[in-house]
């Protein structure tokens, strides 16, 4: 058997590994990946698949895996949740699939702000095998993006073959498919193929949980309408479980319509996945499970397909991405897909904290003299979950899931990055993205005490209005020295900086009741978000600020003709007015930015 290379960079295992893959084979790679409408199997033998290996991310310290040591030796670590202990047994379905979505990382929050459905687009990724016409072909870049959310999924898969290197890129979304030349940049489509792709996407142990949960979970309230996929998938009754008592945990359950079988290893995540498809039995193992990501989100690092018995492909897993940049949009020859609903991103809403109870306006609206509505004031939240006072209870507090406090920041990063309405970049700016969210620690303007800009700034916590402009103060947790912005009335009255600046050149005007504040001139630095969103030298912000009664609304609308390839428009954040003697930073506070250079600005304000 003769094997070709898909690129350079998977060591694989000795001759003696592979000896179950060394008989014919006769497997179309299109089959592999999810592209062809039938299977040719010709004298394959039964699996004994190789382990291929690449290079290992960095696996936690020995002090965290010295935690579990006592309560489950040999159990990996996995970030924010205890491991089953030895001779541990759930009672009960519903014990049962709440220690599967526990253990594979699905559970966010606790109390009321718990969640099951924070888990969106994520990849993960490594190298392998692949067997086709008699070959073993490897695979030295494997890549699997999806959003749970969107039911969207992206292979990406780099190697050689016999007619030399290529790339191959097999997208899927609902019922929709189509191929890439490179991510984004679509060829053509492949719509009689989308229904292989999504069954392949749901044999993941994402597609299994996304399934269950979906079946067992409503969608908060609080976040708003579901996404049109969830709309009415609730129905538990179609899990069947089998418990006998000891050994494995067997379900049964729909998944994209197609009865599953899936076999639960001692830890309770999915260890064997079966599917029956056109006549053929497809069986994907799973094994090796770790927190690659170190966000609790635990990743199988072994994974092996069979169709029919006969080894399909091989997977060796080291890495893998969570909350990261997984978007799908339509190719250009087919037509555009709507934008996402706004009500699901609580990074831009309630301070990341998720979405606070929504007051109707009280008391009358007052006007300046010129007849506007009056912003000037103390705005916030009426009552919060930090601090004294009665706390909201439909707002995401996070308190520490399992006692342990890591769960707080893992939660509050994961539930406030995985909404839906995420911005739409050109292709060509995806790897920026993606490298800003690798290297957040040290590219990330707001943690090197860079003034940061709308919509990540929010609405304003205090407003002053002069005869010549507006100072809006923001509140410091957004912890950057520019606690406030100078915001001219009228047109600007001098010619942007052609270089740019961190905050732009702001100007407002009064549309009806509404003020406009739209900004431009920035310097290119600009991230919009903690999930590592660009901006170019022609990025612009349009703020609306509009008054009823105690309540004012904040909306902001992001263009960017060099990066976007659409305006991105944020969901409607309130606020409302507080009492004049409210202070929302207190010097010496936990909150305040400091830098080498950096002059300390409105640490105190009012």
């Amino acid at each position: 058997m003769r094997k070709q290379r898909l690129g350079g960079g998977c060591r694989l295992g000795g001759a003696s590994q592979r000896r179950g893959w060394d008989a014919p084979a006769r497997v179309t790679l299109t089959t592999v990946l999810g592209v062809a409408t039938t299977l040719a199997l010709v004298q394959a033998p039964r699996a004994h698949a190789a382990v291929p290996t690449c290079q290992e991310a960095p696996l936690p310290s020995k002090v965290l895996q010295e935690q579990f040591k006592d309560v489950a030796p040999g159990v990996p670590y996995q970030a924010g949740v205890p491991p089953v202990k030895d001779g541990e047994r759930p009672k009960g379905d519903a014990a049962i699939l709440r220690l599967m979505e526990d253990q594979m990382g699905f559970i966010r929050g606790d109390g009321a702000s718990e969640t099951l459905h924070a888990i969106n687009r994520m990849n993960y990724g490594g190298c392998g095998e692949i067997v086709e016409d008699g070959h073993t072909y490897e695979v030295s870049q494997y890549t699997y993006g999806m959003s749970l959310h969107e039911n969207a999924a992206r292979e990406d898969i780099e190697g050689e073959g016999p007619g030399g290197k290529v790339r191959l890129i097999r997208v899927v979304r609902d019922n929709e498919a189509w191929d890439e030349s490179t991510p984004g940049v679509g060829t053509h489509s492949a719509d009689k193929l989308a229904r292989q792709r999504q069954l392949q996407f749901g044999r993941t142990p994402f597609g299994i949980l996304n399934a269950i949960v979906n079946l067992t979970a409503k969608w908060p309230a609080l976040w708003g309408d579901p996404p049109a996929a969830l709309a009415n998938t609730y129905a538990p009754q179609r899990i069947k479980i089998h418990d006998p008592g000891h050994g494995a945990v067997t379900l049964q359950l729909p998944v994209d319509g197609v009865s599953t079988k899936v076999v639960l290893d001692r830890n309770y995540r999915p260890a064997t996945v079966t599917q029956r498809v056109d006549h053929h039995l497809i069986v994907d193992q799973y094994s090796d499970y770790h927190d690659v990501n170190q966000y609790g989100l635990m990743i199988p690092r072994h994974i092996v397909e069979t169709i029919d018995g006969h080894p399909h492909l091989s997977l060796h897993i080291v890495r893998s991405e969570v909350s990261d940049y997984e978007v799908f949009p339509a190719p250009s020859f087919e037509a555009p897909f709507p934008p996402p609903a706004q009500a699901s991103d609580s990074e831009f809403y309630g301070g990341g904290f998720g979405f606070p109870k929504l007051h109707a306006p009280e008391g009358a609206t007052p006007r300046t003299a010129d007849g506007h509505p009056d912003l000037a004031g103390y705005w916030g939240q009426q009552r919060g979950n930090f601090g004294g006072g009665v706390k909201d209870p439909g707002q995401l507090n996070y308190p520490a899931r399992h006692g342990i406090f890591s769960n707080f920041e893992n939660d509050y990063f994961i539930t406030g990055q995985q909404g839906d309405n995420i911005p739409l970049y050109k292709p060509q700016v995806w790897a920026q993205i993606h490298d800003n969210q690798a290297h957040a620690a040290t590219q990330d303007p707001y943690l090197q005490c860079d003034p940061v800009t709308p919509p990540r700034l929010g609405p304003p916590m205090r407003i002053v209005a002069t005869s010549r402009d507006y100072l809006f103060f923001t509140n410091g947790a957004v912890g950057t020295p520019n606690t406030y912005r100078d915001i001219p009335k009228g047109d600007v009255f001098r010619k942007p900086d052609r270089d740019g600046t961190q905050q732009g050149d702001p100007a407002s005007r009064w549309d009806g009741d509404t003020l406009v504040v739209d900004t431009v001139g920035f310097d290119g630095q600009t991230w919009l978000s903690r999930a590592g969103y660009p901006g170019s030298y022609n990025l612009e912000t349009i703020e609306r600020l509009q008054r009823q009664g105690n309540r004012m609304s904040y909306d902001v609308t992001v263009k960017d003709p060099d990066y976007l390839q659409r305006p991105w428009s944020l969901p409607t954040e309130y606020v409302y007015a507080l009492p004049d003697d409210h202070r929302f930073v207190e010097r010496g506070g936990p909150y305040m930015c400091v830098s080498p250079g950096i002059p300390e600005v409105g640490a105190t304000l009012g």
